[in-house]
């Protein structure tokens, strides 16, 4: 079975470098972020990169300004790691200018979460490495139990979390083995449709949260996907927390559907309410990782190292 490969261990007191991909860092996620690195700073050494706190509207900067933050970084050698500061609804603008050859070169993890995962999956699929689907730094890293980092010390961890069985719910059964590739349902859907990335992903174990879609709105995501051919290489799927307020005419319940898919693919769908857009274990999830996945014993298991 294809899998990325992995990327070196992250040790205490080694460099992480901040970089903003998507959405500015306003004084109100400024505030929000003080707390977390206070754990970051405890624990690493933290280097941003020249833009990150840069203000362009609804952006991080422009384009090449944020392109040129993750340039910077991935070309210095004392860095070990790089985390996405926040995420947004602009991170596909940097698909087609991410410096893919030197992410291969220098296998370092790279963790982001939300929009961030447009940029994780293509680099996941090009450059033939691991990267992390887990907490930014202003957004969920105080929320998160993972906020150490320690996960990437390890070779094999829980990829959903220490409480995952706590919080399972097998909505189709079956026992498959997959590749990893995932995070937030929309940005994902309407970045990577269509994409040579999306067609590239093979026999997959698609895991997606969503934070404020009622069942229609992911009804029309998935549909998406489906018309896209992706499904054809879906052979499970975890569903994280989904958060939607209730809207005046009645949703149909989000495990109602997620039932249909899972009987119409013929494939095991399970709901873990471990990661998400809310206060959660918020793991470090490894994308591009090989899994088994055994809802009979409620289990998803690493097959390789993550880290070496």
């Amino acid at each position: 079975m294809y899998h990325a490969q992995f990327v070196s261990r992250l040790l205490q007191g080694e460099s992480v470098g901040l970089f903003s991909p998507s959405e500015p860092l306003t004084n109100e996620r400024i505030i929000r972020m003080r707390s977390s690195l206070e754990i970051l700073e405890s624990n690493y050494n933290v280097i941003w990169g020249s833009n990150a706190l840069k203000n362009d509207f609804y952006q991080a900067g422009t384009k090449e300004e944020r392109i040129n933050d993750i340039i910077e970084l991935i070309s210095n050698k004392n860095i070990k790691a790089m985390l996405a500061t926040w995420g947004g609804k602009n991170g596909n603008q940097l698909i087609n200018q991410l410096p893919y050859e030197q992410f291969r070169e220098r296998r370092i993890p790279i963790i982001g979460f939300s929009d961030t995962c447009v940029l994780l999956n293509p680099i996941s699929v090009y450059s033939d490495i691991i990267t992390f689907y887990g907490p930014n730094i202003a957004g969920k890293l105080i929320e998160s139990s993972h906020a150490d980092m320690s996960d990437l010390r390890n070779g094999f961890y829980a990829p959903f979390g220490e409480t995952a069985s706590q919080y399972w719910t097998t909505i189709t059964s079956g026992q498959v083995e997959g590749v990893l590739y995932g995070g937030n349902l929309s940005t994902f859907t309407i970045a990577l449709s269509g994409t040579e990335c999306l067609k590239r992903m093979k026999n997959v174990i698609f895991f997606w949260e969503s934070a404020s879609d009622p069942p229609q709105i992911i009804d029309q995501y998935l549909s998406g996907l489906e018309n896209a051919g992706f499904f054809k290489e879906v052979k499970g799927m975890i569903v994280g927390k989904v958060l939607y307020e209730e809207c005046e005419r009645k949703n149909r319940p989000l495990n109602d559907l997620l039932y249909e898919y899972g009987k119409k693919m013929n494939i095991p769908i399970v709901k873990i309410d471990t990661f998400g857009h809310c206060k959660t274990e918020n793991p470090m999830i490894p994308i591009g990782a090989s899994v088994s996945l055994n809802t009979y014993t409620q289990t998803i298991v690493l097959k390789h190292p993550v880290v070496i």
